[in-house]
């Protein structure tokens, strides 16, 4: 999972507060679905936020999210991630939810939109996932927003 709550300061961090609380709440069990669909109701009254989720069982994975978070397959099978519109704990429409088969090892990267778009990152896949964040962080990121990359290993 991967959470970039709305705006600056203070209640940006309370809302990120929540959306930790309610991950810490998660089980086995929870589809992506079902966890957005939690995130969205701990989230409800904060400023709210943007998230992406993904769920590793056996030889899938399911993926869902809700605003401007993306995710890009740099390994692996293709992973046709479409966020829908809207904000955590605000409006939310019934998420785009999606499962692949993964028949072989992968990598992905989760990013906040503090991640220039337009930001090369086929031309990064090579770097090792550390140095692949940090070349992110370091030459794409924005400096009016903060930003946050996260790279899963799979196989």
């Amino acid at each position: 999972m991967l959470v970039d709550a709305l705006g600056h300061g203070p209640k940006a961090a309370e809302a990120a507060a929540l959306a930790v609380e309610a991950a810490e709440q998660f089980t086995a069990t929870f589809s992506v679905e079902r966890a957005l669909g939690q995130l969205h109701q701990r989230l409800h009254g904060s400023r709210g936020a943007a998230a992406a989720l993904l769920r590793f069982e056996g030889s899938k994975v399911s993926f869902a999210g809700v605003g401007n978070v993306e995710l890009r397959t740099l390994a692996g099978p293709a992973i046709p991630y479409m966020a829908t519109n809207g904000v955590l704990g605000a409006r939310m429409p019934r998420p785009r939810v999606g499962e692949v088969a993964l028949e072989e090892p992968g990598r992905v990267l989760l990013f906040t939109d503090g991640i220039a778009r337009g930001t090369p990152i086929q031309s990064m896949i090579a770097l090792a996932p550390e140095l692949l964040c940090e070349r992110l962080i370091a030459d794409h990121s924005l400096e009016r927003d903060d930003a946050t990359v996260l790279h899963v290993s799979y196989s």
